[in-house]
């Protein structure tokens, strides 16, 4: 009850960035947009954005864990192993 709420909360604060918020994700899902992630015009940003973030080498679309991976790669933290995502030290209710 208490997330619901919370979440009804956001959307009343958030509503009347609507239309603008729409306008932004329309512009960035652009492929001729400069602000579209993979637009050329991107290109420096998202070298730079790969060089500062490091990627596990064990999450590739083999079956790998990729949580497991991710966990280690943000070191240990997060959600306990095999615990539902959104677990990690938040209450749900």
């Amino acid at each position: 009850a208490r997330l619901l709420a919370v979440m009804l909360a956001k959307l009343e604060v958030i509503e009347p960035y609507h239309h603008f918020s729409a306008l932004m994700f329309r512009t960035a899902a652009d492929p001729k947009s400069p602000l579209n992630p993979f637009h050329t015009e991107s290109a420096d940003v998202r070298r730079e954005v790969y060089a500062r973030v490091k990627m596990p080498q064990a999450a590739t679309a083999s079956g790998a864990d990729v949580m497991g991976a991710m966990r280690a790669a943000m070191g240990g933290q997060g959600a306990p192993q095999g615990a539902p995502l959104g677990a990690a030290g938040n209450a749900a209710n």
